[in-house]
């Protein structure tokens, strides 16, 4: 995410994708990760993604275009027009909407049923990223990460309705039992929950290992027995929190060459992109420990979990022998988790 400093890449984007469709290929794998399924290439390098009801929605930042896969063939089955400067987008299926942040600090809704931008609403001044939303209420919230606020976006109104202070530097936002969990990636409180019914933060949790002059909370999953959380100083570590008392109950040390934050989690694995091994680690949800790696041989970068596979994108290698400074890349896989 452009947020993220790293030690040896220049700052990475929060979410990233693919478009386009692909062939089929396979990897050898250790029997606790999985294995490849499906490797899809595009033709041009791409960032940002999210699944949804229908399949999964993948930004091409280049052409200014979003795409929607659909899993059952891998292929790309609707094509929109966002424009360029897009950061990252959201389907939200309940009111057959497509919203898109871009490099001016605006999120546009797209009408799915048209394709075409039927509002455009101002959250920043600054580039904003990172998305997430609510159905009850139908609200949008936004990540104004340079102005430590996030949003908030009234679906009817097409407004912002309200800016929660929220800390410093809030790069990731979930939604888990009723409430809006933002991820500070500098900032000591490095956890807040936000109530939608009052727009207040209500809870501020202090992780071990974070820290206001490195990097905070890089990732937030929640799964139904665990809140999982990425934090980085000097070491990275995988953090799972009681889901009630948000007690940190157990730490998976990753060392210093685990770089990525971008997890996927369900009741079973956390999966976790490695950027520098080339690999992607599978961490049992009942032990917390590393149980399997897959090599890639490339940098992957983000992981999502849809359709009953784990989706993981790629960095894309420049000529000086560094990653992408956005994080894009050209190729998709697909991942049977084994079971």
């Amino acid at each position: 995410m452009y947020q993220r400093a790293l030690r040896w890449v220049v700052p990475l984007l929060c979410l990233l994708t693919m478009t386009a469709c692909g062939s089929t290929t396979s990897s050898a794998s250790k029997p606790t990760v999985g294995s490849v399924a499906t490797t899809i290439h595009f033709g041009t390098a791409t960032q940002q993604w999210t699944p949804n009801a229908e399949g999964l929605w993948f930004l091409d930042t280049l052409d200014g275009v979003a795409n929607e896969v659909d899993p059952a063939v891998n292929k790309v089955v609707a094509s929109i027009s966002v424009g360029r400067g897009a950061t990252n987008l959201l389907a939200t299926p309940e009111v057959h909407a497509l919203w898109v942040t871009d490099m001016d600090g605006s999120v546009s809704r797209v009408d799915l049923s048209t394709g075409q931008v039927v509002a455009t609403i101002s959250v920043s001044t600054e580039p904003v990223f990172s998305m997430t939303a609510t159905s009850n209420p139908l609200t949008l919230w936004v990540a104004a990460y340079t102005d430590h606020t996030v949003m908030r976006i009234d679906m009817q109104t097409n407004r912002v309705a309200a800016a929660i202070d929220v800390g410093h530097a809030p790069d990731d936002l979930q939604t888990a039992n009723g409430s809006v969990w933002v991820c500070n990636i500098r900032d000591d409180r490095a956890v807040q929950q936000i109530i939608p019914e009052t727009n207040q933060v209500v809870t501020r949790l202090t992780l071990q290992h974070s820290n206001f002059a490195g990097i905070g909370c890089g990732s937030i999953r929640f799964t139904e027995n665990a809140v999982w959380v990425m934090t980085y100083n000097g070491i990275t570590k995988l953090l799972r929190l009681d889901p009630q008392s948000f007690a940190t109950i157990a730490t998976t040390n990753l060392g210093t060459e685990v770089i990525g934050f971008n997890i996927g989690a369900d009741a079973t694995a956390v999966w976790i992109p490695n950027v520098e091994t080339k690999e992607l680690l599978r961490v049992d949800a009942q032990s917390s420990k590393v149980v399997g790696k897959l090599t890639l041989g490339q940098a992957p970068s983000r992981v999502t979990l849809s359709a009953d596979s784990v989706w993981v994108s790629d960095y894309r290698d420049l000529s000086d022998g560094t990653l992408s400074s956005n994080g894009t890349g050209n190729t998709l896989w697909r991942i049977t988790p084994t079971p």
